[in-house]
């Protein structure tokens, strides 16, 4: 199953976009959230830089046993070069559910957590 692919160029192109168009309509700061579940998800990511208006999260958004998702998240956020790290909790795909405390106690802290 291919579950597609993205060139960190290609989501910057994005950043800057949504950056100048923060600029131009004096709009509050944003954030961009790029996830991440496999190696080949994202290409390229040292292309991503955030920029003066906009932040960027790269989120771990994976499924299954919390042990798995811990040493992913570690893999794909923690030991990236990425400005944010974001974590993703499936209610009913996790085994277990990880708790909001341990979720807060991944190194580094997730500044985002998203549940489905």
């Amino acid at each position: 199953m291919d579950l597609g692919q993205v060139d960190g160029a290609e989501v910057q192109k994005a950043v800057e976009y949504l950056s100048k168009l923060v600029e131009e309509k004096n709009l509050p700061d944003k954030f961009v959230l790029v996830h991440q579940f496999t190696d080949k998800a994202i290409t390229n990511k040292e292309a991503i830089k955030p920029t003066k208006n906009v932040e960027v999260v790269l989120n771990y958004d994976g499924w299954g046993p919390s042990s798995a998702k811990q040493s992913l998240y570690r893999k794909f956020v923690s030991n990236e070069s990425s400005q944010y790290g974001g974590f993703k909790v499936f209610f009913k795909k996790d085994e277990p559910v990880m708790k909001p405390l341990d979720v807060i106690k991944l190194d580094p802290s997730p500044a985002i957590i998203n549940y489905q």
